[in-house]
């Protein structure tokens, strides 16, 4: 059976960095965050803010943390990765098409990529979905 983890969240990114700049060891945060050493060693490795031209504001900073695990996390979502897609499924909430009815069209089509109902509303109503306004006006939720 694979193992399950949850991921880290802004508060304990925030956490991580007050420590670190306290000087306080990994396994010491490990263990306040009740994670596994490996977990922070790993958070600080992919997070760490490198600036080559002005290093000493190099370092870890929870709000560069996040938006670098939230830049990871957009590359699987189709509707952000092919904007192709995206454009025909705007398209399609635009001419009043329900998220049902585009995803079924796309497996009906065959399209090369597909998308789920759950992927747009996903989408919709994500930070990213939100910040680009007007799809989630397209969107109406299922009465």
């Amino acid at each position: 059976m694979a193992s399950h983890y949850q991921h880290l969240s802004f508060e304990e990114r925030r956490k991580i960095a007050q420590w670190r700049e306290g000087k306080m060891p990994v396994p010491e945060i490990a263990d306040r965050l009740s994670r596994p050493a490996s977990t922070i060693y790993r958070e600080l490795k992919r997070n760490t803010f490198l600036d080559t031209e002005l290093p000493q504001y190099s370092g870890y900073y929870a709000v560069t943390a996040q938006d670098k695990y939230e830049r990871r996390r957009a590359v699987h979502r189709k509707l952000v990765a092919y904007p192709e897609v995206k454009a025909a499924v705007e398209d399609a909430l635009k001419a009043g098409w329900s998220p049902e009815q585009i995803a079924g069209r796309m497996r009906l089509e065959q399209h090369r990529i597909c998308v789920s109902h759950e992927t747009i509303y996903r989408f919709a109503y994500s930070k990213l979905g939100l910040a680009e306004g007007g799809f989630t006006n397209e969107v109406q939720m299922p009465r």
